[in-house]
Parts: C-alpha cells; structure tokens; sequence
C-alpha cells in the first residue's frame, strides 16, 4: 500500500508529461491555493496543484480510498474566446490521463475521476478542480 507522499509522487509522475508545473499542497483552503498559485511562474502555467482532501476505509477496512483533488491552472483573460477554450482543452487533458475507465498504476493502485468544476481562487486565472477516488487494498 502506499502511502501519501509515495501516491503524490506517483501523480506527479503521471501528470509531468502533460503539464509544465506539477506542485502539491496539504491545505485545500482558499488563502493557501491563493499562495501556492502566486509561487507559480505564469510562463510555466498550465499548471496542477495536487490537493489531499480526505481518506477513508471501506469494505471492513480492505480497501483504502483517498480523495484528492487535482486544481488545474491556466491563464484567463476576459473576451478572449480563445483564451476560454485553451483553459477547457487543459482541463480535457487532465481528465484525459485517467479515463475512460480510471488509471491503474504498476503499484496496483487505481486512480478514478469523480467529478470537475471551477475554482474560484484569482480572477486572473483559469482554474478547474478534477477529484480522483485513489483507491488501493490497506492490506
């Protein structure tokens, strides 16, 4: 079973090829999304902020399930057309790297999309949340 910071790193090895930057963050509050996307270069966006939301067991403890969530990042700018549908095809691509079934790593844990939508952290950026189900046996 992995731990968090092993499946963090397994994100960021997952995400690397697509995005410029890859960065984690434990605090999924709003003043600390601020922070983490101020530390982001714009010339190395599109970026993903890899956020631990919560952990539960299930089926009597075999099965550890994660959230986490991942906080997509681009450049906006109001009445560029252009600039909209380049922020939803980096959303398009995140989701890319996990469906349609989810992602099974060699670790043998399975990463599952459960849900997107918008972020309000800047007005000067576009930004997307895509939750995963990280899910692997506790045993």
């Amino acid at each position: 079973m992995l731990g968090l910071n092993e499946i963090f790193k397994e994100l960021k090895g997952l995400l690397s090829p697509h995005f410029k930057t890859v960065r984690m963050t434990a605090l999924p509050v709003n003043e600390q999304l601020t922070n983490e996307l101020m530390a982001i270069n714009p010339d190395n966006l599109p970026a993903v902020l890899v956020v631990y939301k919560r952990g539960e067991f299930t089926h009597q403890n075999a099965v550890r399930d994660n959230i986490v969530s991942l906080v997509i990042i681009d450049r906006y700018r109001a009445g560029d057309d252009e600039r909209a549908l380049g922020a939803f095809e980096v959303l398009e691509k995140a989701i890319g790297v996990f469906i349609p079934y989810g992602r099974q790593t060699d670790s043998g844990t399975v990463y599952l999309p459960l849900d997107c939508g918008t972020v309000s952290v800047d007005p000067s950026y576009a930004c997307f949340e895509l939750s995963l189900a990280v899910k692997q046996p506790a045993v």
